[in-house]
């Protein structure tokens, strides 16, 4: 929530934020899913509101490098909604009596078709090539972590369409009422393991070695399940493969010829999708390098700004600058009028700015500069 707060910010300011891989952070997770629940919900209800805030701001030509950003969010909600309604689909197809739900809005399943298993292909393709990019700074063997990384497509996005779902209407009816989501931090092991010193027979119980033995059994089970059912998904892409360079195998697994010629057609279109897509983005990229110059602007180095260029810009007498500068005990912000103030945080302003225009005569520390 304050991460999307704080980056949209800058970057409506046009402040250019940077990943960093070298920075390293250790964390605590939930532990249990009730506990996850809540941090996904707190999450999509503070993304939801940091959206409503931001929206004023989004038509404005000057945020047009936000636009990209800020219509993938509100897609990404539109795809949770879309996945409510498939399900409803296939509760009403699948229970209500014959005749009751219409024949147009029918789902008989919800396994993924071609797109939903070329959409967990990719994402797991994603997880790979990020692998390889952190094991330049870390290396640990973190391919062994992509056994685990089908959860994500097979869970995670479950769980994060809901909250979603759940979380528009109540970030709706409480913007404005609070510092976006209130929480409370979620059970973490450690904090609890620290908190007590005298560990009940039920938390001795509830961590023993059998029961976290079991517990790690399921996990690996579940995940192998989960592998499982992506594969016996994917089977009819990969026979399609082999049935193109004249090779028949996974015969039960086979599509009709018919169904070759409509999932090709489907195919087509799907690339064309993608290259236009690719297209636009490269035509936008090359038009941001055109007017914004270099990409690699991390390792020019900038212009030095001089102090008379700071007091012609502010109108300040150059030695006004100089003292304030070296003061270190300043604030520059803005006031009803839009008008920059430098501010002395304590103290009486330096003698070089006694001729500064005050807003106050009673408040020294308060210095108006003219709008440039």
């Amino acid at each position: 929530t304050e991460d999307i707060d704080i980056s949209w910010k800058l970057q409506l300011k046009h402040w250019d934020i940077r990943y960093e891989p070298r920075a390293l952070t250790w964390i605590l997770v939930p532990e249990t899913l009730r506990h996850l629940w809540r941090q996904r919900l707190r999450w999509a209800q503070g993304g939801v509101e940091a959206a409503i805030k931001f929206a004023r701001h989004m038509p404005r030509w000057v945020s047009r490098r936000m636009w990209s950003v800020y219509v993938e969010y509100w897609v990404g909600v539109a795809w949770c909604y879309a996945f409510a309604f498939t399900v409803l689909c296939w509760v009403g197809t699948n229970f209500l009596p014959p005749g009751q739900w219409p024949a147009s809005m029918a789902v008989p399943t919800l396994l993924p078709g071609w797109t939903g298993v070329i959409l967990g292909a990719t994402c797991l393709a994603q997880f790979s090539v990020g692998l390889i990019i952190d094991s330049h700074y870390e290396r640990r063997g973190l391919f062994r972590h992509l056994f685990w990384a089908i959860w994500y497509p097979a869970v995670y996005w479950l769980i994060n369409a809901v909250t979603t779902v759940v979380a528009v209407p109540r970030g709706i009816a409480h913007y404005g009422r609070t510092r976006y989501a209130v929480w409370r931090s979620p059970g973490r092991k450690l904090r609890k393991l620290l908190a007590q010193l005298h560990v009940s027979q039920r938390h001795l119980f509830i961590d023993s070695p059998i029961v976290e033995n079991s517990r790690r059994t399921l996990e690996y089970v579940l995940t192998v399940v989960f592998w499982g059912v992506w594969a016996y998904l994917v089977m009819p892409l990969l026979s399609l493969a082999l049935w193109y360079g004249g090779i028949y195998l996974f015969t039960d697994r086979m599509i009709t010829l018919g169904g070759y010629q409509a999932f090709a057609d489907q195919l087509l279109q799907y690339t064309a999708a993608v290259l236009a897509m690719g297209i636009a983005l490269l035509l936008w990229v090359a038009w941001n390098f055109f007017h914004y110059g270099r990409h690699d602007r991390r390792n020019v180095i900038p212009k030095q700004v001089t102090t008379p260029q700071v007091g012609e810009t502010m109108h300040l007498d150059p030695r006004c600058v100089s003292a304030l500068q070296e003061s270190r005990a300043i604030a520059l912000h803005f006031d009803e009028s839009r008008l920059p103030v430098i501010e002395r945080m304590s103290g009486g302003p330096p003698a070089a700015c006694g001729t500064g225009k005050t807003d106050d005569p009673s408040s020294p520390d308060r210095v108006s500069l003219p709008s440039s």
